[in-house]
Parts: C-alpha cells; structure tokens; sequence
C-alpha cells in the first residue's frame, strides 16, 4: 500500500474507510501470487454473459452479488478458501459436491470481471481443483 494511501487512511480516521483499505492491501498481495490482469479479454461464453445481463436491464455502475464456484478436494478447497477470504469474498460450502462459493457484492465492470476470472483460474491451478465459473444476480430485471 503507498505512502499516499496510507496517510489517506489515517487522516479519515473512518473504520469503513480502514477495512477498504485492508481489503485493497489483501488483493495487492494476492497479486503477487496470482496476477490481477485486467487487460485479458473476457472469453466468448463470459461476454455472453453480459450480454444477455444487458439485455435484461443490467446496470454495471450498480453494485451486486457475484458468486464464483469452484470444485476439488475437501482439503484443497480449505486451502483456497483461505486465500480468497483474504480478497474480500465472503465463502460457503457448495451443497453437490465438495466445492466452494465465493461471493462478493460490488460495483460490477467487465475489466474487474476479467481480472477476477484470470486471478480465480491462477489460484484453481495452483490448489489443482476447478473454476467452474461465475453468475452475478441482475436485480435491475426484477423491476
């Protein structure tokens, strides 16, 4: 985290400014291990995706919950939910099979959804279990 961050934070002295500062400081890290490579292009099957989101109303400057999914191991999969968890996701178990469902609730941009994906692809390679892919809800279609 820089200088300039820092002093940021400890001037606003705000608690909720303080955990997006740790948060931001846990992906940082996390980009040391795993590359956060926003440039990639999304695969055909992703922006698809978005697309049919789009065409259901999407709005992606409002925040929402996307759930990415991963399968494996029982004891590879505590591993890696260990590391996520220090993203920012929020985890639980899958109820199918032995997996895990990383969730989070944000501000939700195709180049942060490439970064992710990229970076949730490196840390299924490096616990040898499968990314299985993401979903992210659409509240916008409901109304």
């Amino acid at each position: 985290m820089s200088i300039e961050t820092q002093v940021l934070l400890a001037g606003l002295g705000s608690a909720i400014l303080l955990t997006l500062g740790v948060w931001l400081a846990r992906i940082w890290q996390s980009r040391q291990a795993a590359p956060f490579r926003q440039t990639d292009p999304l695969k055909e099957s992703d922006q698809g995706v978005l697309t049919i989101m789009l065409d259901k109303g999407a709005n992606f400057s409002e925040r929402r919950e996307v759930n990415f999914y991963f399968y494996g191991p029982a004891e590879r999969i505590e591993e890696l939910k260990i590391e996520i968890e220090q993203l920012g996701f929020t985890t639980r178990p899958t109820t199918m099979q032995p997996g895990l469902i990383a969730t989070v609730n944000i501000d939700f941009n195709e180049n942060w959804l490439s970064g992710m994906i990229d970076t949730f692809e490196d840390l299924a390679r490096k616990f040898g279990i499968e990314f299985d892919g993401w979903e992210a809800s659409v509240p916008e279609a409901q109304h």
